[in-house]
């Protein structure tokens, strides 16, 4: 049976290994353990400290992580409030098609909305279609805002 937790330290590792899968699938990205690892540790580390200001979530079966999704709480002028930024979706291959990215999808647009985030927004990559598609059915529109990325060298 798979559930959907809060991340810890204890799930990094395998939750490094998705990152892994999912950066292969983004061309703005590259997998780079170190990077995933202590980008995660400060994301479990925030969580700690303000509760309200981000939050990661697991999908476990036996207790394995299979799954993950996160989001980080911006200030938005546009809404006058909070609004979320949701990185970091992805599902092991073996449990695509199950309902397990639903269910972190609306696991954490609830924990937001709890939380008084006014608005949610992700990226995804624009060639991953199947992503668009996921999205949109879980209450996402396509915006006309571009990415544009400064990459610290």
């Amino acid at each position: 049976m798979v559930i959907i937790t809060k991340a810890n330290i204890k799930d990094i590792e395998s939750m490094s290994q998705l990152l892994d899968e999912l950066f292969t699938l983004e061309e703005d990205f590259q997998p780079n353990q170190e990077k995933q690892i202590k980008g995660l540790e400060l994301l479990i580390e925030q969580m700690k400290l303000d509760n309200s200001s981000c939050n990661v979530l697991v999908a476990k079966d036996n207790n394995s992580v299979i799954g993950m999704c996160s989001i980080q709480r911006l200030i938005s002028t546009a809404s006058g409030g909070y609004k979320g930024l949701i990185e970091d979706v992805i599902v092991d291959k073996k449990y695509r098609n199950a309902g397990v990215g639903e269910k972190l999808i609306s696991e954490i647009i609830s924990w937001a909305m709890k939380n008084n985030y006014n608005s949610i927004y992700l990226l995804a990559d624009k060639k991953n279609i199947d992503a668009h598609r996921f999205y949109k059915r879980n209450g996402f529109e396509i915006g006309n805002l571009i990415n544009l990325n400064y990459i610290k060298k």
